[in-house]
């Protein structure tokens, strides 16, 4: 399995691949995404949208 790295550009989560390159959206049509984290051992996601004021 490659090495990644997940982002945001505050309208949507992606994941890039950082061997091949390329990157695939991962949570779509988000309004004001911020704050990105990752737990590896529970395989979560969680973020902060601004817009909503809530963490998800």
């Amino acid at each position: 399995k490659s090495p990644y790295l997940m982002f945001t550009n505050r309208h949507e989560i992606r994941r890039i691949d950082l061997v091949k390159k390329d990157y695939t959206q991962v949570v779509p049509t988000l309004k004001n995404a911020v704050a990105l984290d990752v737990d590896v051992t529970t395989n979560k996601m969680y973020w902060c949208d601004l817009y909503h004021r809530k963490i998800f």
